[in-house]
Formats: structure tokens, sequence, C-alpha cells
């Protein structure tokens, strides 16, 4: 983010997360592991939850696009509106309050296969807000190159169609990795792709923290996880969920 805006606690809890990490890459893109994680799981997908309410007893009752099951809890493990939105009826004023002050940059990723004869082996390759390049990254996994656009460029060509923008982000690559890729490709938008940890967020989050804590001694078993709770990368996202709980996750 914005360094004049920027949490000095995230960043010194980012700093000490990565100083001692080895460099590395996946042979294979990241939902592959996603994919063989949750077929050993009782997962259910393609799923739409519109709202989480009170069920019968101590358990809640969620009620999705087409049918209403019910939980003995439940883990709201979605971005913070969304969080809000279905979680509502459940939620006091201090939670609503948070989760409607958590702040996202965009971001808009294309995905082409690497042409055959190209020569490249696996890397990921984060690039320096300074520069003229509208990247936040670029990786090669998998024989696919990924190129990840941050905001504001996301954000400013958010409303292009998905052609205009293939075209436009494939040349910048082709700038990076010439002749590395055709073009073409598969563009996706994520209006929410990163939390802003702002100054003074992991205040808030404290704060929110002893509101959920209190909520739950009271006896209401709902739940949060999400990378805005720890750090905006998938290893924030993964630990933000303490261990010793069990519960219905909508994700």
């Amino acid at each position: 983010v914005d360094e004049r805006e920027a949490s000095r606690a995230a960043f010194l809890a980012r700093f000490a997360a990565e100083r001692d990490a080895v460099a590395g890459s996946l042979a294979a893109p990241a939902g592959r592991l996603a994919a063989a994680l949750a077929a050993r799981l009782d997962v259910r997908t393609g799923t739409a939850a519109l709202r989480v309410e009170a069920g019968t007893g101590r358990g809640l009752r969620v009620v999705l696009a087409a049918e209403t099951i019910d939980a003995d809890a439940v883990v709201l493990a979605v971005p913070a509106p969304e969080a809000a939105r279905i979680g509502d009826a459940l939620l006091v004023a201090a939670e609503r309050t948070l989760l409607a002050g958590v702040r996202y940059d965009a971001a808009i990723t294309w995905s082409a296969p690497v042409r055959a004869d190209a020569s490249l082996v696996p890397t990921r390759v984060r690039i320096e807000k300074r520069g003229t390049s509208p990247f936040a990254s670029v990786a090669l996994e998998g024989g696919v190159v990924t190129a990840v656009a941050r905001d504001p460029w996301a954000t400013s060509h958010a409303d292009w169609p998905d052609d205009a923008l293939a075209k436009e982000i494939a040349a910048e690559v082709e700038r990076m990795l010439p002749g590395a890729v055709t073009g073409g490709g598969i563009v996706r938008r994520f209006p929410l792709a990163w939390p802003r940890f702002d100054v003074g967020h992991y205040r808030a989050l404290a704060q929110f923290r002893a509101v959920e804590a209190d909520r739950a001694a009271a006896g209401r078993p709902l739940f949060f996880a999400g990378d805005w709770l720890a750090a905006p990368t998938l290893e924030g996202a993964i630990s933000s969920w303490r261990k010793g709980r069990k519960g219905t996750v909508l994700g």
C-alpha cells in the first residue's frame, strides 16, 4: 500500500515472517494444490451463501441459493464486505463498523500458456511500485505465465472489455519476456484483491477480536477468517484461522 498510509505493525510482521524465508516457486499453479486438499475433505464448491442466521438451539442456519443447512458453528472465510453481508443478522454494531472500514486494492490478472520452445524455468518476480509497470508480480508456474496488475491501474481499467485488457497486458508481458507467450490469454478481475493494512488497522482488529470473543463466550458460534485479519498474503489467510475450532467454513 501507500507507504504514507501503511501500518508499521503490518510491515514489521511481514518483515519478521519473510526475513529467513527461502525463495522458491511452485512447479504447478497453486489452484491445483487447493483442489488436491479439497478432494480429501467434505467440501462443496460453486454454492452461493446468501446469509447466516440464528438456528434452533445453539446452532446456526446457513441459507444457500438452493437450500438451507443447519450448522453447529460457522466460519466466514470471506473478504470483510462479504462477511458483513452474509453475517449481518448476527453481528453487533462494533463488528459492522470494523468490517465496513476495511479497505481493499483491486487487481486484474492475465494468464496464458508459455510457448513450448521458450526455455524458461518456474519463477516469480515482484515489481516495485516506483516504476511505470502496472504489474505487482509476474509468475511462471506449470507452463503458464500469470501477470497481476495492481491499483491504480486495475481500478482505472476495470471497465475495459476482456479482449482489450488481454491485448494491453500481453504487450507489457512481451516487453518483459520477449517471445515467451502468444496473444489471447484469460483475464480475471478481483475488486477485493488485497486488504489494505493502513495505520491503525491492527488496533481496530484487536477490538474486533475482543468483541468476537465476547460474543463466542455468550454462545454465538460464528467466527471469522481471512487475510484481512492477519496479512494480505496466502500465508496470512491461512494463519488467520486459530487452531482448535471446528465448523462449517464459508469461503
